[in-house]
């Protein structure tokens, strides 16, 4: 079975959804071991965006009109994403509820 980009970035995201799902639910328990999950998180999140934000640069020059739109608000978004991932880990860091 050929499997396609969508259906790739699809597991990707499920793979990182239970990630967050897993440090969530480990901080209430173990504060250490959530920071190791967090750290495994961030990683793949970091990871992803940079495989998806490559891909979406390998054809920019063929996207035209309300795409171009689309891709801007992604590339937005994960600025944004970033952003909560560095406040999480600072208050992560220095023993702050999270």
């Amino acid at each position: 079975m050929e499997k396609t980009v969508n259906f790739l970035m699809d597991e990707e995201h499920k793979r990182i959804e239970f990630l967050l799902d897993k440090f969530e639910k480990t901080l209430k328990k173990d504060v250490e071991l959530a920071k190791r999950i967090f750290n495994h998180f961030k990683w793949s999140l970091e990871k992803h965006f940079f495989v998806e934000e490559n891909a979406i640069f390998y054809v920019y020059e063929s996207v035209v009109g309300e795409e171009v739109s689309i891709i801007f608000d992604l590339m937005k978004e994960h600025g944004e994403i970033i952003e909560l991932i560095k406040k999480i880990e600072t208050n992560l860091n220095k023993g702050n509820e999270i």
